[in-house]
């Protein structure tokens, strides 16, 4: 039957089926729509593309007296026809992933090059230089049952221009012995994108997949199959973040690549889930391209609160509990910067003081009761400070080392909030409140 497929920025891949509802041979696809229980998996064919389309659900159906338009949602769209049934569940091996901010932040590449002088015409010497492309290895480590690595990867790129312009790439891989579906692969690949995100500070979009099974091989002109080949895969989990911008490359990571071997990022992995309360709010708001001062300041506290609970009790605290011994929203704020080893002394008298006034002003953004919302400079550094603590001390607690985050916390990336709040007049005083 006829049908029009297009992407959606939102949504993902839809298709759109026009009907002749009276029509014997659209009687099917009418009851499609009619129970808004389409096929799960469609194949749709073009002359110029193939897609095979799995976890289909009913978006919308206009039911005309002779002409009904229906429309179907792909959970996952994959550019190429399956070889097989088309109504079996897509499950793969492999799925490979574009992350932004990986390149820049390995600084693993596929391009090598060597350069020579060498003689030219006329007794001239001239300048010769190899380029050497190729994908090469990275870092490999388990996450459960999946296989992670890192690998480079390259594609002709035309930016417009004459020479030769190459996207040079970072892909993540998961790799499982049985396929697999993709949300599971998309589940332990969303760990390591958190952890790039929050030890970045930025980035961690996923602006591309790449599927790799038996299931859609590389065939032959004759029909003949030759292996197994990458295509690539659209799935409405992840979609909206395709067309986003790519974060800049000027970004202030916590740790560096080599900081980061694969027994931290298996340990990061196994311990996601228990930490999730912490994870989740920070990396959230750190991937949204436009965002309130407001969102930062709610979203990074919620992640001090989850966080402070698991930290336990600190030297020093009992200056923020309240009825005796009681820890409040302000003991969480010490215990993370206490475990973030960040110098307040610049802006605060002491870091409980410090504590005090952030906790102040989440709970005041946070509650109606509390009355006007806070002036805006505190809550705008509020949420720069708490989203440094978050990200400071899950590194921290990842490593299990002072020494691997003191370097940043003595940075300038950190310096820098400090003295723009001096050049506020931005200060906290001895009773724990923003001046």
């Amino acid at each position: 039957m006829p049908a029009q497929l297009w992407l959606d920025a939102k949504f993902g891949v839809m298709a759109e089926v026009p009907l002749m509802v009276n029509r014997p041979q659209f009687a099917a696809a009418t009851r499609w729509f009619r129970e808004r229980k389409p096929p799960e998996n469609l194949l749709f064919r073009s002359d110029s593309l193939n897609v095979s389309l799995f976890n289909c659900r009913f978006s919308r159906f206009s039911d005309g007296t002779y002409v009904g338009v229906g429309r179907i949602r792909a959970g996952e769209a994959v550019l190429h026809e399956r070889a097989g049934a088309i109504d079996e569940p897509l499950i793969v091996t492999s799925l490979s992933s574009v992350i932004d901010g990986l390149a820049d932040w390995t600084g693993m590449t596929s391009v090598q090059w060597e350069s020579e002088m060498v003689p030219g015409d006329l007794g001239r010497r001239k300048r010769r230089v190899v380029y050497t492309v190729e994908p090469r290895d990275g870092m490999t480590w388990l996450q459960g049952e999946a296989r992670m690595s890192l690998t480079t990867d390259w594609r002709h790129d035309q930016p417009g221009g004459r020479g030769i312009y190459l996207d040079d790439r970072v892909i993540l891989q998961s790799r499982f012995r049985t396929p697999r579906p993709v949300a599971q692969h998309l589940a332990e690949q969303r760990k390591f994108r958190d952890l790039v995100t929050i030890n970045l500070g930025t980035g961690g979009h996923f602006h591309q997949h790449h599927i790799r099974d038996r299931c859609f091989p590389a065939l032959g002109l004759n029909g003949d199959i030759h292996g197994v080949e990458d295509h690539q895969l659209l799935s409405w989990s992840t979609v909206t973040e395709h067309l986003l911008p790519a974060a800049a490359t000027e970004w202030d990571h916590v740790l560096g690549h080599g900081q980061l071997p694969p027994a931290l990022l298996t340990k990061w992995a196994r311990e996601y889930d228990n930490w999730k309360r912490v994870i989740l709010p920070t990396a959230s708001v750190l991937r949204r391209a436009q965002t309130f001062a407001q969102d930062k300041v709610l979203n990074a506290s919620m992640s001090i609160e989850a966080l402070g609970g698991r930290l336990g009790r600190m030297a020093g605290e009992e200056q923020t509990h309240a009825g005796g011994n009681r820890p409040t929203t302000a003991t969480y704020f010490y215990r993370a910067i206490m475990h973030s080893c960040i110098d307040f002394s610049g802006i605060s008298s002491s870091d409980a003081d410090a504590a005090r006034a952030m906790a102040e002003v989440y709970n005041t953004v946070k509650h109606a009761d509390k009355g006007d919302f806070p002036d805006p400079m505190h809550t705008y550094f509020t949420g720069r400070i708490a989203l440094l603590l978050v990200r400071v001390a899950l590194m921290h607690q990842l490593t299990g080392k002072d020494s691997e985050i003191k370097p940043f916390a003595a940075s300038w990336a950190v310096k820098q909030v400090f003295h723009d709040m001096q050049q506020n007049s931005v200060t906290v005083d001895s009773t724990g409140k923003f001046n």
